[in-house]
């Protein structure tokens, strides 16, 4: 079953993807696009291989101690055991050892791929589960997964497949049922309204957070009932929620103060040089011009980046199939929102810094560059997040209000 554009009648075309059986299959959620994905190996403008910590499995890690000879030693004297699980020992410039000057491994080279750890031969893939539910993505860490993505000019499609993983989920009960069944709906009727160019992008993401909104407030009532999917997958009813004058105005000051605090977490995690590089640059222009006009500024690039909507539309259907997911597995997909308004905010300061620096938008290269170093630093740092957050509550910058001003 696929699903694409939103229509007013997205809820009742899809309520029959929800199981009614009694002997129930993995469902799983993941981009069409998936399937053309691969690997493009030494022709990847980036690495996987370098810029973070690579973690060994430890099957893999087992079969390395019993390689022999010259490359055997290699791995014992390239492997920090010190730690569980083990990992590579990087060089000075964060790369892996094994990773020949051409990008290409010399472990799969010497071993074969079958001998790579579980890290190297997953990513960029990932899924989270929740009871029958997977969703499954391959991460925007990975260039080559941006490209696919933004060259395509057409919504993307969520593929929700049936499959049996081992044994059918016959002990799944009905409460854990009815759960799950809310998550998904609440998902489905989220990508319809982010999939509906009737709207600006500002309007699809402050729809959203009213929506994930009320849904919390029914998940916190134990009422898991469908009416305000049933609300939200009407055109009229949302464009009367974001008739002219009912939100509240873009804040500039408001996305720079959000900015300058991830920026502060990206350094003191010493990460994503290329970022901070990036940050450094804009903060000696900042230096040199005062608030006004750079806050006038960046709200300028911020309009002028409606020429790349459709990039922005795909990056937040992305977003909202990693983080429906990620906070549904505490019961507060609210949360979602909070997740994809920073990770989506500061990608667009790093293209309006650059815009500024370099006095023209960032290509669509540059563009893919800038969004990989940014979903490496937020996807791939459990700690990020959670540091980043406890900043925003300090000043109140997690809440509704907040969010849509930041949008």
């Amino acid at each position: 079953a696929l699903f694409g554009i939103f229509t007013g009648n997205f809820y009742q075309l899809f309520a029959t993807l929800l199981p009614n059986s009694k002997e129930l299959l993995m469902r799983n959620l993941y981009p069409e696009l998936c399937k053309n994905f691969t690997c493009i190996g030494d022709k990847c403008p980036d690495t996987c291989c370098a810029g973070w910590k690579i973690s060994i499995d430890d099957a893999t890690d087992r079969y390395y101690l019993s390689v022999d000879g010259e490359f055997g030693e290699r791995l014992k004297n390239s492997i920090n055991r010190d730690q569980k699980p083990s990992h590579f020992i990087m060089d000075q410039d964060m790369r892996c050892p094994f990773l020949r000057s051409d990008n290409l491994c010399s472990i799969y080279r010497e071993l074969g791929e079958d001998k790579l750890s579980e890290t190297c031969t997953q990513f960029p893939r990932g899924h989270l589960k929740i009871n029958d539910l997977k969703f499954s993505y391959i991460s925007f860490a990975c260039p080559e997964m941006v490209r696919l993505t933004f060259q395509s000019e057409e919504p993307l499609i969520i593929e929700l497949t049936e499959t049996e993983e081992n044994a059918p989920l016959t002990d799944l009960d009905s409460t854990k049922k009815s759960l799950t069944d809310f998550y998904l709906q609440s998902f489905i009727t989220g990508v319809s309204i982010l999939q509906d160019r009737s709207f600006s992008i500002r309007e699809r993401l402050a729809l959203c957070i009213l929506f994930y909104e009320q849904q919390q407030s029914l998940l916190d009532k134990g009422n898991l009932s469908y009416e305000y999917s049933d609300l939200f997958s009407r055109a009229d009813v949302c464009r009367q929620l974001i008739s002219e004058g009912s939100l509240p105005g873009e804040n500039a000051m408001l996305r720079l103060r959000l900015f300058s605090l991830v920026c502060k977490v990206i350094r003191e995690k010493q990460g994503e040089a290329f970022l901070i590089q990036l940050y450094d640059s804009f903060l000696s222009y900042y230096n040199l011009h005062d608030t006004a006009t750079v806050t006038d500024e960046i709200s300028n690039c911020f309009r002028s980046l409606s020429l790349h909507n459709t990039e922005a539309e795909h990056l937040l259907v992305y977003l909202s199939l990693r983080y429906t997911a990620v906070c549904a597995t505490s019961q507060d997909i609210a949360s979602s929102m909070i997740f994809i308004v920073v990770f989506y905010t500061t990608y667009l300061c790093f293209i309006a810094l650059y815009s500024i620096i370099h006095q023209t938008e960032p290509d669509f290269q540059e563009r893919i560059r800038i969004l990989s170093r940014v979903s490496r630093f937020y996807e791939h740092n459990s700690a990020s997040f959670s540091a980043i957050l406890e900043l925003m509550k300090k000043d109140d910058l997690y809440l509704p209000e907040k969010l849509l001003q930041l949008i």
